[in-house]
C-alpha cells in the first residue's frame, strides 16, 4: 500500500502538532465565533453540521429562524468548514499511522483503520455540499437531498467517533508499551 508508506513518512509528532493547531484555529473560528452568532439568530437552534441527524422539517425550521442574514452567515460557515474536514482527516490519519508504527510497523491489518478519518472527511464534504445546495435553494427544499445530507452527517459523526476511539486505544497501547 503506497499511500500508507507516504503517510508513514509524514506522520511525525511535529506534523501532528501542526495539524492539531490548524484544527484548533478553524474550530475557534467556526464553533466560538460563527456558530454562536447563528444560534443567536436562530433562537438557539444548532446548525445542521453539529446535529447527529435531521429532517426536512428541521432544516426548514432552522433556515426560517435564521432569516436572510443567518443563512448568509451559514454560507460563510460552510466556506470555513471547507478546510476543517481535510485538517481533521489528515491529522487523525497521521496520528493513527504514528501509533500503529510505534506498536508494530509490520501490522498491515491495523492500517485499514487509517481509512476511517478520510471517510469521515469525505462524508463531511458531501454533507457540506448538500447543505450548501439547500441554503442556495431555500425555501424550495428537496427532501431527498436533505435525507442524503442527514445520512452523510450521521456517517461523519460515527466515523469520527470510531477513528478517535481507535486513536485513543492505540495511544494507550503506545503509552503502556513504553513502561
Amino acid at each position: 500500500m503506497q499511500w500508507t508508506k507516504r503517510l508513514t513518512g509524514i506522520s511525525t509528532g511535529r506534523n501532528i502538532l501542526v495539524g492539531l493547531l490548524v484544527i484548533l484555529v478553524l474550530g475557534i473560528i467556526m464553533m466560538a465565533i460563527i456558530q454562536p452568532q447563528m444560534m443567536a439568530l436562530s433562537g438557539g437552534l444548532s446548525i445542521l453540521d453539529a446535529r447527529l441527524f435531521y429532517t426536512t422539517q428541521d432544516v426548514n425550521q432552522l433556515f426560517a429562524a435564521l432569516g436572510d442574514a443567518g443563512r448568509l452567515l451559514y454560507t460563510y460557515h460552510q466556506i470555513a468548514d471547507s478546510f476543517f474536514p481535510a485538517a481533521y482527516g489528515i491529522t487523525l490519519a497521521l496520528a493513527l499511522v504514528n501509533s500503529i508504527n510505534r506498536i508494530s510497523p509490520q501490522a498491515s491489518h491495523l492500517r485499514l483503520i487509517v481509512i476511517l478519518p478520510f471517510l469521515a472527511a469525505l462524508s463531511d464534504y458531501a454533507e457540506n455540499s448538500l447543505i450548501a445546495t439547500q441554503l442556495a435553494s431555500y425555501p424550495a427544499l428537496s427532501g431527498g437531498v436533505i435525507m442524503v445530507s442527514a445520512v452523510m452527517t450521521l456517517a461523519k459523526w460515527v466515523l469520527i467517533i470510531v477513528a478517535l476511539g481507535a486513536a485513543v486505544v492505540l495511544g494507550l497501547v503506545v503509552i503502556r508499551r513504553r513502561k
